[in-house]
């Protein structure tokens, strides 16, 4: 009998250890907007992506993410951060955090947010944020789950909506994927903008 519980109980800690170990740090982003650029995809730590985090309290963290280790061509590696912050140095908990502006300059009494990848970052933004799960270790995060809507310039620039999981057991929230009319659009603006610069160097009188 005593055979069997020690199997038993050894059996447990396995599977308790292969959930823990299966548990994957995860980023999805999707949108119109400058920093997505039209573009949907998925990283995550299974695929050799680092999830570093940075902070000294739980009332702001930065999370940085690249595949710059596991990558053996840098001109092909990616890289991401997202900062949130907690309004007037209250604690970040489970919630929904609205009226974000750009961290880490947002006023007193904001939320604030910046996501940025692959050399893409705006300036000024506008959005939102929610948490659905996060924990502590001390001072250190645990674990997060969080979803994101971040207009950039202010929506000027189009949006883009994102999904983390760091440490979390929840599924990565659906963000919808950029539509052909939305790359269109994207594709035309950039030939637009060509077209002013060329105008521009040219000329009076030309």
């Amino acid at each position: 009998m005593r055979n069997i519980l020690f199997g038993l109980a050894i059996a447990l800690a396995c599977a308790t250890s292969s959930a823990t170990a299966a548990i994957a740090n995860q980023l999805a982003y999707s949108g119109d907007g400058y920093v997505a650029g039209g573009k949907t995809d998925t990283v995550s730590s299974l695929d050799g992506f680092d999830f570093t985090v940075s902070q000294s309290d739980r009332h702001s963290l930065s999370l940085y993410i690249n595949d710059f280790a596991s990558n053996p061509d840098f001109q092909d590696t990616q890289f991401f951060m997202l900062m949130l912050a907690a309004p007037s140095n209250t604690e970040l908990q489970a919630g929904l955090y609205q009226g974000a502006s750009r961290a880490p300059f947002q006023g007193a009494q904001e939320p604030g947010l910046w996501f940025a990848g692959n050399g893409r970052g705006s300036n000024q933004i506008t959005g939102e944020f929610r948490i659905l799960e996060i924990t502590f270790d001390g001072d250190r995060l645990a674990s997060l789950a969080v979803d994101f809507v971040q207009n950039e310039e202010n929506g000027y620039l189009g949006q883009t909506v994102g999904s983390l999981r760091y440490q979390s057991m929840m599924p990565l929230s659906p963000v919808p994927e950029a539509s052909a009319f939305t790359m269109a659009l994207i594709a035309l603006g950039g030939v637009v903008t060509v077209c002013r610069r060329r105008e521009q160097r040219q000329p009076i009188g030309a």
